[in-house]
């Protein structure tokens, strides 16, 4: 009965997320995982927060009833589902697709493939290819517009592990 307290569920849930977070931000920093993974996972978590939560309620309003404490919870479609076994395996089948979906997604962009694929990894460049940025052309009424754009195409491009940007004045 102790182990399905509303305050002990919570507890363990949150050691639990803060492990899974801890996993999932190094697998984005270490492997180059998209951003997006790390923000799912929270999304995940977020919707087995309460999940556990009334699973926990269920469970102990159940454990009262075997007692003979308190009448036994509404057994209907929704209260069949809501055991600590259903609720935990739905978190490692959310995981597990979440897993599946950034594996295929990871393959995909390596191997060049749909839009998600890399210029490099499709062979259009070369790693390490040297990149020539033309200025833009600035076709509004603000003159320093263009020369602008260029700039901070041209600082970003040069911070590219992936391209050499041809210097300006060659």
């Amino acid at each position: 009965m102790r182990r399905a307290h509303p305050l002990r569920v919570g507890g363990w849930f949150a050691l639990a997320a803060l492990g899974v977070l801890a996993g999932v931000d190094i697998l984005v920093r270490g492997l180059g995982l998209p951003d997006w993974v790390l923000s799912v996972a929270l999304g995940l978590l977020g919707i087995g927060l309460p999940i556990m939560l009334v699973t926990g309620r269920v469970e102990r309003r159940r454990i009262l009833a075997s007692t003979g404490r308190l009448a036994a919870p509404p057994e209907g479609r929704v209260t069949a589902w809501l055991t600590w076994r259903k609720a935990t395996l739905g978190g490692v089948v959310a995981f597990a697709g979440l897993g599946l979906v950034t594996a295929v997604y990871m393959a995909m962009r390596l191997l060049g493939i749909g839009p998600v694929g890399s210029l490099v990894a499709s062979g259009v460049l070369r790693e390490r290819e040297r990149l020539l940025l033309a200025d833009f052309q600035n076709r509004s009424t603000d003159s320093t517009l263009g020369p602008s754009l260029s700039e901070a195409f041209r600082i970003d491009l040069s911070q590219s592990p992936t391209v050499k940007l041809v210097e300006a004045g060659s």
